[in-house]
């Protein structure tokens, strides 16, 4: 069998500068009738950006230094949820003013990143990830 280094690959290695947006909120957060970080996915969606994904969180304190974590006081809705955005800095800061609408609470970070991907043999490099 041959195997190869994680470094070794068949096609081009690139390198992008992106800014990453992350969310934090609680699972039982609302907009209306719907969870709070559904409505956050579905409008990054709408506004274009590449992708968010949002992860449940185990365990987890907020301002209010109140711990969210399993167990017999465990909350249905209190644990965390984590939503993060990456794209390029344009995209994401143009989607900041929507968010701020969605958003009564919860902690918003941006940080820029490097996004590292592996593209094919004989797929152009600016090609859009599936």
């Amino acid at each position: 069998m041959n195997r190869r280094s994680a470094r070794q690959h068949d096609g081009e290695l690139v390198r992008s500068e992106m800014l990453q947006l992350s969310v934090y909120v609680r699972a039982g957060d609302r907009l209306g009738s719907r969870p709070l970080y559904c409505e956050i996915i579905d409008r990054a969606r709408a506004a274009g950006l590449s992708g968010a994904t949002a992860i449940r969180g185990l365990t987890g304190f907020g301002a209010a230094g109140r711990l969210r974590s399993p167990g017999l006081m465990w909350s249905r809705g209190s644990e965390p949820v984590l939503i993060e955005i990456t794209d390029d800095a344009a995209k994401v800061r143009a989607f900041m003013p929507i968010l701020d609408q969605l958003i009564g609470s919860g902690l918003v970070v941006l940080k820029p990143v490097t996004l590292s991907r592996v593209v094919a043999a004989g797929i152009a490099a600016t090609a859009a990830p599936t």
